[in-house]
C-alpha cells in the first residue's frame, strides 16, 4: 500500500477488487483510500474519504456501493458522519448521519438490503447498546431495538436464517461473554447463550454448516484466549429430516441453470409433520447468499422441473451479479448443509425476454 495504516477497513467490491479506507498511520487519522486489483497485483489511489477516521465500518451494499459509518478521529467525540462510495464514479458522498456517534461498533447487511449498526463506544468511552438501521433506498436512519448488553469490538454475523448473531465484546469495564440474536422480522433481540471465553476484537466466521466459528481476540490478562469455539443454531428438528445435496454445479454462467442431486427434496409426508404436498407449491426453495456481502437471492424452479425427491433444476439465473454464492436448499423450512458455487458474468451478452441476442 502507499500508506501505512491500522484500524482501517478492507472491503471486497463487486468487481473483485479490494477497497481499503481510512485508519491511523501512527501520527494522525487519515482519509486516504486505496484499491487493490488482484489480477494485476497492483495498488492504486482511490478518492479520499470526506472525513479522516479509524475504527469505523465499511459495508458493501447490494448495489455495489460501500457504506462507511462512524469511527473516531483525534477528537474525543466519536464520529456520527456517514459516507457512501461509488466504485463506478470513484466518488465519496456524505449521507445522513447516525443519531449518535460511535466507534468499535458492528455493521451488518441484512437480507432486506438495509444495514444494521449495533453497539460501539460513545464519547465517554462507555459501551452503548443503541442500534440503528440504514435504508439505502430512502437514505434514512431509523432506531431499532437496543442490544440486551452494551458492547463494543464485538462480532456480528448474518446467519443463513437472516438473523444476526452478536457475540462477545467489551462492556463498561468488563468483558461481555453473552451472545444474542437479532430477528429483523420482529425487531427483537433474544439471548443466544454465552461464549466460553470472554473476548473482544475477535473474529466470527460463518461456516458452510451454518455454524459460526469464534476465534482469537483479546481477553483477560495476560493476553488472549487460544480456544476457538463454535455456535450452533438449534433449529429444532432431527438431522435425519434435513435435505441432502450429493452433487451440484460448481460454476454456472449468468443466464444458466443450477442442477442439484441429492435426497429428501420433496419433504416428509404430512403425517410425519410438515409435508408440503398440500401446499401451493411442492418444490424446495433454493437460497443463494452472496459471499461478498451476504445479500440473499432465491432461485426459481425450472418450469419443466419434475420436482422429484432426488433432483432439482432451476430456471435460468438472470438477476444475479457475478461472484461467489453459498447455496442452501430448504425443504419444509429445514436447510441443507450449504455448498459454494460461482456465478460467472457473461460479457457482451444482452438478454431480452429470456433470450440472448
Amino acid at each position: 500500500m502507499a500508506n501505512a495504516r491500522y484500524g482501517h477497513t478492507s472491503t471486497l467490491l463487486s468487481n473483485g477488487n479490494v477497497l481499503v479506507t481510512g485508519g491511523f498511520n501512527g501520527v494522525a487519522m487519515i482519509n486516504s483510500s486505496e484499491i487493490y486489483d488482484p489480477e494485476s497485483n497492483l495498488w492504486s489511489a482511490a478518492a479520499s474519504l470526506v472525513s479522516s477516521r479509524y475504527l469505523h465500518t465499511a459495508t458493501l451494499l447490494s448495489d455495489g456501493k460501500v457504506l462507511v459509518v462512524g469511527g473516531a478521529n483525534l477528537s474525543p467525540t466519536p464520529l456520527s458522519s456517514v459516507e457512501l462510495y461509488s466504485p463506478a464514479l470513484n466518488k465519496w458522498t456524505s449521507v445522513p448521519s447516525l443519531a449518535a456517534g460511535r466507534n468499535g461498533h458492528s455493521a451488518t447487511l441484512l437480507a432486506s438490503g438495509k444495514v444494521l449498526v449495533a453497539g460501539g463506544k460513545d464519547m465517554n468511552g462507555q459501551a452503548i447498546a443503541a442500534v440503528e438501521i440504514f435504508d439505502p433506498v430512502s437514505m434514512a436512519w431509523s432506531s431499532a431495538t437496543s442490544l440486551n448488553s452494551a458492547r463494543y469490538q464485538h462480532t456480528a454475523t448474518l446467519l443463513t436464517s437472516g438473523q444476526v448473531l452478536v457475540a462477545g465484546g467489551y462492556g463498561s469495564g468488563n468483558l461481555v461473554v453473552s451472545a444474542e440474536l437479532y430477528d429483523p422480522t420482529s425487531n427483537t433481540w433474544s439471548p443466544a447463550g454465552n461464549i466460553s471465553d470472554g473476548r473482544y476484537s475477535h473474529t466470527a466466521s460463518l461456516l458452510l454448516s451454518g455454524q459460526v466459528l469464534i476465534a482469537g481476540g483479546e481477553g483477560e490478562s495476560p493476553c488472549c484466549p487460544t480456544a476457538a469455539e463454535k455456535f450452533t443454531i438449534n433449529l429444532g428438528f432431527a438431522d435425519s429430516r434435513r435435505p441432502t445435496i450429493s452433487s451440484s454445479v460448481n460454476t454456472v454462467d449468468l443466464g444458466g441453470s443450477i442442477s442439484i442431486v441429492g435426497g429428501s427434496f420433496t419433504g416428509d409426508s404430512e403425517a410425519a409433520g410438515g409435508g408440503s404436498n398440500s401446499s401451493a407449491t411442492n418444490f424446495p426453495l433454493v437460497q443463494l447468499r452472496r459471499s461478498e456481502n451476504g445479500q440473499i437471492n432465491w432461485a426459481s424452479p425450472a418450469s419443466n422441473s419434475t420436482r422429484s425427491a432426488t433432483n432439482y433444476s432451476s430456471a435460468p439465473l438472470f438477476d444475479l451479479q457475478g461472484g461467489t454464492y453459498v447455496l442452501t436448499m430448504y425443504v419444509n423450512g429445514i436447510p441443507s448443509f450449504p455448498r459454494v458455487i460461482n456465478v460467472l458474468p457473461v460479457d457482451d451478452v444482452i438478454f431480452i425476454d429470456g433470450f440472448d441476442q
